[in-house]
């Protein structure tokens, strides 16, 4: 009974410092200057540097299913675009956005667009505007962006990316930055509903690394369920609507 309970509470030390680190990547976003963010960084690396490495024998690990071709479609599409983002571990929708936006008393930056402007431009494009802007993007970038792809206003993005965006300067400061253990998505179910929306279910999985003597091990410790609604729009491209999470499931003790 006493094992049973340590384990317990080994796993769940690896719970907080793993979402702290892969899924609430916007707790570790700066905004003064690059010397800071990159201790940010390195703080929350640390965190993540002491997780201990678990046997694969102490737990049935979650594995990611296979998907048939439209599921993984919808994967590639829309799920891996902002899979290290936050946006699919948390709900959100046009009507409520308090989940994804910076919090006034400071307990959130609310960076998750900011992450998916950076993860939808790629890293080729993006590098070249780094170069160029030094963290400091005209707003028409950002916007361009994220306007593309979901159905906020111009004063919605403003209001949920408070903490990045200076109206005085029309600008939006972000300094880059993350780290954490694998993740991994899986699109588990594709619905068409009557009014052209898509529902998209999904699991996300996450956990650490197990380092082997030969090559790191991914041990997926924890599995998310989510169903993702898509609008259609006039291209051939939808916008992402809303996100409902569902509760999460523990791999358990083998």
């Amino acid at each position: 009974m006493f094992e049973k309970e340590l384990f317990g509470i080994k796993k769940r030390l690896i719970a907080l410092l793993s979402s702290m680190i892969v899924l609430n990547l916007a707790a570790c976003q700066v905004q003064s200057t690059p010397s800071s963010s990159q201790s940010e960084l390195q703080s929350c690396q640390s965190e993540f540097d002491s997780i201990p490495s678990k046997s694969e024998a102490e737990i049935q690990a979650f594995t990611v299913p296979n998907m048939n071709d439209e599921q993984r479609k919808y994967n590639e599409q829309y799920l891996y675009p902002i899979l290290v983002t936050g946006l699919l571990i948390r709900d959100w929708s046009t009507q409520d956005y308090s989940s994804i936006s910076a919090d006034p008393s400071g307990a959130s930056n609310g960076s998750y667009l900011i992450l998916a402007f950076e993860d939808m431009v790629g890293k080729n494009e993006m590098q070249k505007l780094w170069e160029r802007y030094n963290g400091k993007f005209p707003e028409q970038i950002v916007e361009d962006v994220l306007l593309s792809h979901f159905p906020f206003t111009v004063e919605q993005l403003h209001e949920i990316l408070s903490y990045h965006y200076k109206a005085d300067e029309k600008l939006y400061y972000y300094e880059g930055g993350r780290g954490g253990g694998p993740i991994d998505c899986a699109v588990t179910n594709v619905k068409s509903e009557s009014d052209g929306s898509v529902k998209v279910e999904y699991a996300i999985f996450s956990g650490y690394y197990d380092e082997a003597s030969t090559a790191e091990k991914e041990a997926y410790l924890y599995k998310t369920p989510g169903t993702l609604t898509l609008q259609p729009t006039n291209t051939d491209r939808y916008l992402y609507w809303s996100v409902d999470v569902g509760e999460e499931v523990e791999a358990q003790p083998s």
